[in-house]
């Protein structure tokens, strides 16, 4: 996608570029499975959830480059995303997530939404399930 604004987190999965962001359809997405943005990044820490959000991100992606593009692309499945997250790149996808909300990380860290370093990375990759 040759337009990316810098409002857009790069996120590759299953060997596809896709750009995500909090746009008004996630947003509404988000807010009418969790009730809010904050109970969404709450709910994230559930790998179902996780991959859930991350199909809503990729599937407006893939929505609005359709709507500007001849080359059509297909909406994919939780299951799909499930499939394509593993440990070996749970934290890139997790930083990526992340960035689409709207933290950085200035020296590459992962930093919660509250500010503690890396407690949202540790919990994803630390845990063995949902």
């Amino acid at each position: 996608m040759s337009d990316v604004n810098q409002s857009y987190a790069r996120l590759t999965l299953g060997g596809q570029e896709y750009d995500i962001a909090l746009t008004l359809s996630v947003i509404d997405q988000f807010q009418e499975r969790y009730g809010s943005l904050s109970k969404a990044l709450e709910a994230s820490h559930q790998y179902k959830e996780f991959a859930e959000m991350i199909r809503i991100l990729i599937n407006d992606s893939v929505a609005y480059h359709n709507a500007i593009s001849a080359e059509s692309w297909e909406e994919v499945s939780t299951t799909w995303v499930s499939h394509h997250i593993t440990i070996h790149n749970l934290k890139t996808v997790n930083q990526t997530f992340l960035e689409a909300f709207g933290v950085s990380f200035p020296d590459g860290e992962g930093t919660s939404p509250k500010g503690e370093t890396g407690q949202r990375l540790t919990s994803l990759s630390g845990s063995s399930g949902g």
